[in-house]
């Protein structure tokens, strides 16, 4: 990371391995690292409803919403690591600083993000947490963060107390691991396979539970009435779907992301 424009305020730097800077008033940022993704197109969220019934209202206000999320969330294509969000090689800086600041003023730092080939990134959708905090007096604030989908952002700060300020500016995720993982939750629900157990006084009988099932066999379905949300089992041939006494969730082996997305997520 580099600063720029920063008048007065002096800056140490302490670039390792994209977790930097430190701006005095005080302003530091961390950036964590930021790493590579592939094409992220997304999928048409289809709500989840009864079987074989009509979506509901509920499931046309989640579609709705979900529908104006998948239009904030970038869908890029990239082949190499290189070409993703680079915390190192991307710029920081106050702007319009100031050698005093009071109670109830506003801070506003501008970040300008590139990649790992120092190229400027032309789109945002980077994962970013902003905050405020003061050691000395166990104080701390959330920033408000504009992205101008261009690879620039504003974070503002509201100062509410008096002492020196420091400014945290984490990258969570690159744009292109947001959009992989955005697509990838839509793909499905199998990353968890679940196991349910019907008892009687005679037997026990275990079958597959979910929230699809691709079996062609009986299913019990549980209907959550007030969320309107649907678990369904396999049937048992002798038992009846009430008889379902425990559940159990097991994580798999299955990923919708690809080798070079998962490179994203390692740390």
């Amino acid at each position: 990371m580099r600063s720029e424009n920063v008048r007065k305020h002096e800056v140490e730097k302490f670039c390792t391995d994209g977790l930097v800077k430190d701006i005095n008033v005080i302003v530091r940022w961390y950036f964590g690292k930021a790493q590579s993704c592939q094409e992220s197109q997304l999928e048409n969220y289809s709500p989840l409803s009864r079987k074989g019934s009509q979506p509901t209202q509920t499931d046309l206000q989640i579609s709705k919403f979900m529908s104006e999320i998948d239009r904030l969330v970038p869908n890029i294509t990239f082949s190499h690591k290189d070409n993703t969000t680079c915390a190192g090689k991307s710029r920081a800086f106050i702007v319009k600083p100031r050698d005093r600041y009071c109670i109830g003023d506003k801070v506003t730092v501008q970040l300008d993000m590139y990649d790992y080939l120092g190229q400027r990134k032309t789109y945002g959708g980077d994962a970013l947490r902003a905050r405020i905090y003061s050691p000395g007096v166990k104080a701390a604030a959330s920033g408000t963060i504009q992205d101008f989908n261009n690879g620039t952002y504003h974070v503002n700060f509201m100062l509410f107390w008096e002492t020196k300020v420091r400014i945290s500016l984490l990258l969570i995720h690159p744009s292109e691991g947001v959009s992989a993982l955005w697509r990838a939750r839509n793909m499905g629900y199998k990353y968890v396979t679940h196991k349910g157990m019907f008892t009687s006084a005679t037997q026990k009988v275990i079958t597959q539970c979910g929230f699809e099932l691709d079996s062609k066999e009986e299913v019990c379905e549980y209907l959550d009435e007030r969320d309107e949300e649907a678990f369904y089992c396999v049937k048992p041939t002798q038992l009846p779907c009430g008889s379902l006494t425990e559940l159990a969730s097991l994580r798999t082996e299955l990923t919708y992301l690809s080798n070079l997305e998962l490179q994203l997520f390692e740390r």
